[in-house]
């Protein structure tokens, strides 16, 4: 596609451009949502910074366990950590041992407040995956009558504009769907977990992702998303169930 967006006077590569791109905007609104829940904003700064560096790791950790190549060699090497080939769920998941953690010593990220800070997760996904199409990586199965996309001609499963239209689905159904909703908070975090898992489950068929690794009948990120949503929806009876026992006692 367009790997390298401008030559002069420098190659900008389009990959890392977005993948800035959309941890700025990430940034942006969580930091706004921030402001208009009268956090510390320092305190929250030094959070976002622990959040990027370990969901860095995550994506990179992830990359290293499911990727056929896993020697000490690979994950000792500075060009690893530093380049290309990450894993988004592995950057969800250490994300959010992360967030766990230090909401358990400092008390700043709360349920309430993850669930507001979703849509920018979401939003910002969208646009990392924008740098995906644009850089020709994670491209599908080979399709049998090819597409005309920004000029080109594809002849694989967009799967990144696939999971581009999940994400912005689920922005626009977090910030607007969910704004006067009387559900609790972790029970719209765990429909975001449900519903990203399975639509990634179901767009890794035409995404023929063999990089990072397939077991048996199914890829890694598929695995990966049968167990988030297993235990997603386990958590959400559980709260589900909460809720009407408390409701009954109430009346």
């Amino acid at each position: 596609m367009m790997p390298i967006l401008l030559n002069w006077p420098f190659p900008i590569y389009s990959y890392p451009l977005f993948l800035g791109f959309a941890w700025g905007i990430a940034y942006s609104y969580s930091l706004a949502v921030a402001d208009e829940a009268k956090i510390d904003i320092f305190k929250f700064k030094m959070y976002m910074l622990g959040l990027f560096i370990s969901t860095w790791i995550g994506a990179k950790i992830f990359f290293w366990i499911f990727s056929a190549e896993r020697s000490s060699t690979v994950i000792t090497s500075i060009n690893f950590w530093m380049g290309g080939g990450f894993v988004f769920f592995g950057g969800l998941v250490f994300g959010l041992i992360f967030t766990i953690v230090h909401n358990y010593y400092c008390k700043l990220i709360n349920i309430d407040m993850a669930a507001k800070l979703l849509p920018g997760l979401c939003l910002g996904h969208a646009v990392g995956r924008i740098g995906c199409f644009l850089a020709g990586c994670c491209f599908g199965k080979q399709l049998h009558q090819p597409l005309k996309i920004l000029g080109h001609e594809i002849d694989k499963h967009p799967a990144q504009l696939y999971e581009i239209f999940v994400l912005l689905s689920l922005f626009f159904f977090f910030r607007v769907g969910f704004k006067k909703s009387n559900m609790k908070k972790i029970q719209i975090i765990l429909i975001y977990l449900m519903a990203y898992a399975g639509s990634r489950f179901f767009i890794e068929f035409m995404r023929a992702d063999t990089v990072r690794g397939v077991y048996g009948p199914f890829s890694s990120s598929q695995w990966v998303s049968i167990v988030m949503i297993i235990v997603s929806i386990g958590i959400y009876i559980r709260e589900r169930s909460r809720t009407l026992i408390t409701t009954r006692e109430s009346i």
